[in-house]
């Protein structure tokens, strides 16, 4: 009883497919050029710590002035992230996000 069901369950499921194939992805490859480099192996910790605060999990893009809100919509987790947030929110709020 501490929350709400998402109001479009269909929505939620495709955010977490979605965020899942590219964060697999991505985990591939960065596994795949660490073992090549060890620059990547040791750069990639700070690069995830730096992104975190750009993944759209601390704000809505709704938020941002337009300028910001296209920089930050060329990151993909920015997607994910908002679309499951419109999946659990509703249509009560104005959504930033592309599927493709």
């Amino acid at each position: 009883g501490l929350s709400e069901l998402p109001q479009h369950a269909g929505r939620v499921i495709a955010a977490w497919l979605l965020t899942t194939y590219l964060s697999t992805g991505l985990g591939v490859f960065v596994g795949a050029v660490s073992e090549l480099s060890e620059m990547v192996e040791r750069v990639w910790h700070t690069v995830t710590y730096l992104l975190f605060p750009f993944s759209g999990a601390v704000f809505m893009v709704d938020w941002l002035p337009p300028a910001a809100r296209d920089a930050v919509l060329l990151l993909p987790w920015v997607h994910g992230v908002e679309m499951l947030r419109s999946g659990f929110l509703g249509d009560g709020y104005t959504w930033h996000y592309s599927v493709t």
